[in-house]
């Protein structure tokens, strides 16, 4: 440094030092971040990350945790806003394409999301041309309407009615009916007052209109879930999946 002038080594070492003493400040900074987005704290970690992008606005792993922060903060337009400064980085993560891609979608900026989901695959090409080409689907538009009528069954018991299938003409649910279990009691079965859960039935008719909900297996009735999975062609079996309420 012989023929460098006096006033500009002592700048040079000035900016040396105090570049130096700012990275500690900067990493413990990251560190503290890191450890709060670890322990999904998001509010904590979004706080944090924006002190560290306070000292490095172009740090890419805190911008990258601080999008994924405010999307699980349900901050849609601050996650969108930090991932649009990853755009065109080429050090961003993949992963913040993919997000970006999911809020993209949410909003319904579908063409912006393909975008996204296409540099997204160049790392992940199975879920990133998956996702892109439901975009493509999402933007055809609908002309004809559905195929199908969405109508509400018309039965509604005092408790909890899962898992529809059906038999024939019958529609087939498990259900919490405390009539039911009544009903049980004074045929003279057991029954602790507390709601126990047994397949029922409610007969549809050609217009689709539905019957009063009635037992159909009285003899599965337990106090644990019975949901019906699907019943043989001659429906004289039926396959079910039992669940203790509390144990799963």
């Amino acid at each position: 440094m012989k023929n460098i002038p006096a006033n500009i080594r002592l700048v040079a070492l000035a900016a040396f030092f105090f570049l130096g003493v700012a990275a500690v400040p900067a990493q413990s900074l990251l560190d503290n971040a890191t450890k709060a987005y670890e322990l999904q704290d998001f509010a904590e970690a979004a706080s944090a990350f924006k002190k560290v992008l306070a000292a490095d606005p172009y740090n890419v792993m805190a911008l990258t945790r601080l999008g994924e922060c405010a999307m699980r903060l349900y901050q849609t337009e601050i996650a969108l806003a930090t991932f649009a400064r990853l755009t065109n980085n080429p050090q961003a993560p993949p992963i913040a394409a993919y997000y970006n891609g999911l809020l993209l979608t949410e909003t319904g900026r579908y063409a912006e999301a393909q975008a996204s989901f296409r540099k997204f695959a160049r790392s992940q090409p199975d879920l990133g041309n998956r996702h892109e080409q439901k975009i493509q689907w999402m933007m055809i538009p609908d002309k004809k309407g559905s195929d199908f009528l969405v109508r509400p069954a018309g039965f509604n018991t005092a408790g909890i009615d899962i898992g529809t299938t059906w038999l024939r003409s019958k529609l087939i649910y498990a259900t919490t009916n405390q009539s039911f279990n009544r009903a049980a009691n004074a045929t003279g079965q057991s029954w602790t007052g507390k709601p126990q859960t047994q397949i029922a039935h409610s007969v549809v008719g050609v217009d689709g209109s539905t019957g009063v909900t009635q037992p159909h297996l009285p003899d599965l009735k337990n106090k644990f879930s019975d949901g019906p999975v699907a019943f043989s062609g001659d429906g004289k079996r039926v396959a079910i999946m039992r669940n203790k309420f509390e144990q799963g």
